[in-house]
């Protein structure tokens, strides 16, 4: 029924049904899937990329690993090596005081060398003066340094009798335990004889000169005959001229007889 206020039909607007929905839905669908696919295999085609030159970069530093790993080997098989020589030459120092004709060095125990063989005297020396120091094991004994000289000071009665040149056992036998050290260092050897003040007149020693020159031939004949190379060797007499000590008294007399052993580097 038409009263005149509507119109007779509506005009609806233009409203997509259900199966043109349906169409479009379907051909985005398929549309989207091939996207997904794409995505899938680029991104699987980025992560291939990826892994490999992952790989190509490992390689190299595997096979640098190996390769240091081989060379560090040979060097702690050195250390290994190094730290066994070092405990099996620990060494042991013992000075011992004695008195009268006690002969000390009878009981004691032989010393392992502690230092390789010296080139440079300069810069080896404190390792020479422990060595040195090691072996002189009675007090008669003394290591000294003087500037860029050692001298190794054996005091009289270690090396000889009263007035007399011809070594003792006892003096023997401590020049024996520096002969390792002594054979094996390139130094000139001088060795010097000393005296006291008290004037001698024997047959065979007319004054101190004649005595301290003897005494210094017989270490370096001793020196000579055990391996010491004759062309580092000197014998030197000062007789009374060189005291360390006043001769004041018996104590300082006996500290000023000595022969020394100078150790000089080689020029």
């Amino acid at each position: 029924m038409n009263n005149g206020n509507f119109p007779s039909s509506f005009d609806l607007p233009n409203v997509e049904t259900n199966n043109d929905v349906k169409g479009n839905f379907e051909q985005d669908g398929w549309l989207l899937s091939y996207l997904d696919v794409f995505v899938l295999m680029v991104a699987l085609l980025v992560i291939m990329l990826d892994r490999a030159n992952t790989e190509d970069k490992v390689l190299p530093l595997s096979d640098n690993i190996i390769a240091q790993a081989e060379t560090i080997e040979p060097v702690s098989e050195l250390e290994r090596r190094h730290s066994a020589n070092a405990l099996s030459t620990t060494t042991l120092s013992t000075k011992t005081s004695v008195s009268g004709d006690t002969n000390v060095l009878d009981s004691l125990i032989e010393i392992t060398p502690i230092i390789n063989p010296i080139g440079n005297f300069r810069n080896h020396k404190q390792d020479l003066l422990l060595e040195l120091d090691s072996r002189s094991t009675d007090y008669r004994v003394e290591v000294l340094q003087n500037n860029d000289e050692i001298s190794v000071k054996l005091a009289d009665t270690l090396l000889f009798d009263s007035s007399e040149a011809i070594l003792k056992p006892e003096g023997m036998t401590a020049i024996e335990r520096l002969l390792p050290t002594l054979r094996r260092i390139d130094q000139r050897i001088v060795i010097e004889g000393h005296t006291d003040d008290r004037p001698i007149h024997t047959p065979q020693f007319p004054s101190n000169w004649e005595l301290a020159a003897a005494r210094a031939n017989s270490v370096l004949h001793f020196l000579l005959m055990n391996g010491i190379d004759r062309n580092r060797l000197s014998a030197v007499s000062y007789g009374d001229t060189r005291p360390l000590v006043d001769n004041d008294s018996h104590h300082n007399r006996s500290i000023n007889r000595r022969v020394n052993l100078v150790l000089i580097p080689a020029k």
